[in-house]
């Protein structure tokens, strides 16, 4: 009875991808180049493992050093391949607990719905990781440096240890947004893979970095809290360090399965009647002036949407490695430290610009009833675009200085002032161009899309605009104040042509 549910979610991937297909054609495109692309990376995979296993093999003080973290970075490789696999197929597949209830009539015990949940993805997984790794565990078995027993062994432990290491994270974090904002939203599981991604890839990744600088040390005993390094330990040649990464593997799988069955029980608990303990600025009274108390409901709407906030944890989230990076690299490495100054200022402006992109169809459902009220509908457009500009450009502001002034480079805000005056008014325009849906996340990859399509050519024209600027009289402060007005005109332009845009939609739709 466990296929049935299996072919369940098999159409729903079909269904999903089929959706996303019909949203970005050009996706077909990848489908050739994917299946030509396959040989040619296994040949050059099992190529590269090859020789860099010959040079593990001969006996040195410089090949003992390097082999562990050698190692210890293609099972990190293996476990973040896995992980972004099946967050994937997560993210394709339906939502467990409504699945669970659409079952219910069925004559299905627990365990045979998880199994046909669970497989078509850990099918899928074998397959996709075999590919991927196949060549290069191939390589490393001809010349010796692991026997096929050893391998084995380590690909299975360690595929159902980061799997269900990898449910149980997603499911944690799913659980606290269902405590948070309750079960009524229907985007929220979608919003919470991506911040599970993001965040997962994080945590995977530092490690790595965190080891690099010290190759020529022994591996640390902390890495022994690390899922990569419980891997790594059975494919060393010593029999204790392989009964060692057995032990780890098995005890973490126990632990991670017990854990993500007692977070799915909470999950559909939270999810029937659930509304959740998120309601930020609620002791904020609306003013008597109507167009200050519909500033205010934009502003509560910004702080209450799930999916901004969820958005605005990972940008937070990006931030604090921005930090963290930029006091790590100032005396270590001034080169990537002066680089990193540099990028990261204009990387959050189209990430925060995100919030008046959604503000148009983020309330597309109130505005017939709001028509019915004295609130004009030009007032109410207003409103919501000089308060998503008020509040990203206050946002991105603070976030900026505070890494500019970390890296002693704050006059690079001034540089970048233009730009972050004119990214949300044109996000703005272009969420009204091309809706976004609350029901539909996948509607945002349409926008990202045309965002991405209209801000290259924008940015290649601020740069060169740069270029002949300082020929002009004044220095830096008259190019400064010449670029200022500029874009202070240009959000006055896309000002105008929002509340036109916006208007005529609403009385063609109320017609």
């Amino acid at each position: 009875m466990f296929w049935h549910v299996s072919r369940l979610v098999i159409t729903t991937w079909r269904h999903r991808l089929a959706q996303l297909l019909r949203r970005l054609p050009g996706l077909w495109l990848l489908l050739p180049l994917l299946l030509l692309a396959l040989p040619l990376i296994g040949l050059l995979t099992y190529s590269f493992f090859h020789k860099l296993g010959e040079s593990l093999l001969p006996e040195g003080d410089l090949g003992e050093l390097l082999r562990p973290l050698i190692t210890l970075s293609l099972c990190n490789f293996f476990l973040v391949f896995s992980f972004i696999i099946l967050t994937l197929i997560i993210m394709l597949s339906p939502d467990d607990t409504r699945l669970r209830r659409m079952m219910l009539p069925l004559p299905l015990s627990t365990l045979q719905l998880r199994i046909g949940l669970l497989l078509p993805g850990l099918l899928t997984l074998l397959v996709v990781q075999g590919l991927l790794w196949g060549p290069a565990l191939l390589a490393l078995m001809t010349l010796g440096l692991i026997t096929p027993f050893q391998l084995v062994l380590a690909l299975v432990l360690a595929l159902l240890c980061y799997n269900l290491l990898t449910l149980a994270f997603h499911q944690a974090l799913l659980y606290g947004a269902l405590r948070l904002f309750g079960g009524e939203h229907q985007g929220v599981r979608l919003s919470v893979l991506g911040l599970s991604l993001a965040l997962g890839l994080v945590l995977l990744e530092a490690p790595i970095f965190t080891l690099l600088p010290a190759l020529s040390s022994p591996l640390p005993l902390w890495t022994l809290l690390w899922p990569a390094r419980w891997m790594a330990l059975v494919l060393e040649p010593r029999p204790e360090a392989i009964l060692s990464g057995i032990a780890l593997l098995l005890a973490a799988t126990l632990l991670a399965g017990l854990l993500y069955t007692l977070l799915l029980e909470g999950c559909e608990r939270l999810t029937s009647g659930t509304r959740g303990q998120w309601a930020p600025l609620r002791r904020l009274p609306f003013a008597p002036p109507l167009w200050w108390t519909a500033c205010l409901y934009e502003l509560k709407s910004l702080c209450r949407s799930p999916y901004l906030v969820i958005d605005g944890v990972m940008i937070f989230g990006m931030w604090l490695v921005a930090l963290v990076g930029l006091l790590l690299t100032r005396a270590a490495n001034p080169l990537f430290h002066l680089t990193l100054a540099q990028v990261v200022p204009p990387l959050f402006l189209p990430l925060l610009a995100g919030f008046g992109q959604s503000s148009w169809g983020r309330d597309r459902r109130a505005y017939r009833l709001l028509a019915a009220t004295p609130l004009e509908l030009r007032l109410l457009l207003s409103a919501k675009f000089w308060t998503c500009l008020g509040l990203t450009l206050f946002l991105w502001l603070l976030a900026t200085l505070v890494l500019l002034l970390v890296a002693g480079l704050p006059g690079l805000l001034l540089l970048w002032l233009p730009p972050a005056l004119m990214v949300t008014p044109l996000c703005f325009l272009m969420g009204i161009l091309l809706p976004y849906s609350p029901d539909d996340p996948l509607s945002m990859l349409t926008l990202g899309c045309a965002l991405f399509l209209v801000d290259l050519p924008l940015s290649i024209l601020y740069i060169s605009i740069q270029g002949m600027l300082p020929a002009l009289p004044g220095g830096s402060w008259g190019q400064l104040l010449i670029e200022v007005t500029l874009a202070l005109l240009l959000v006055l332009a896309l000002y105008r042509g929002s509340l036109w845009l916006g208007t005529t939609r609403l009385e063609h739709e109320r017609d």
